[in-house]
């Protein structure tokens, strides 16, 4: 019973964390106490969402995310009409995959290290 309803807080988290995101990126830059709130959502992800056996996938697709977008944003910011929102979407996304990654990619040298 405490698996579901713990991986259940996992996946609101995803799903509300990308809803910020996808809605308030239309008013600008995410920050502030925005900022911190995806941010958490982001760690509750990495936390409970990311098992063992999905740890090298998410860290792949955390990276190219992460650094496609991160190139993308300077380019779709100069987009006529959708530019603007496009480049806080990716930055919003950013902000809340990094953590993720960052806590898997600890759990995962943490892994490593102690297995040797």
């Amino acid at each position: 019973m405490r698996d579901k309803t713990i991986e259940k807080v996992g996946v609101i988290a995803f799903i509300v964390g990308l809803l910020i995101v996808l809605i308030l990126s239309a008013f600008g830059p995410i920050s502030g106490s925005i900022a911190i709130i995806v941010v958490v959502l982001g760690l509750i992800v990495g936390i409970i969402n990311i098992g063992d056996e999905e740890v090298h996938q998410f860290l792949l697709a955390a990276l190219v995310f992460i650094v496609s977008a991160g190139a993308l944003t300077e380019f779709v910011a100069s987009v006529p009409a959708i530019g603007s929102w496009l480049g806080s979407f990716f930055r919003g996304v950013i902000l809340f995959v990094a953590p993720g990654a960052a806590v898997t990619a600890l759990r995962a040298l943490y892994e490593v290290a102690r297995s040797k």
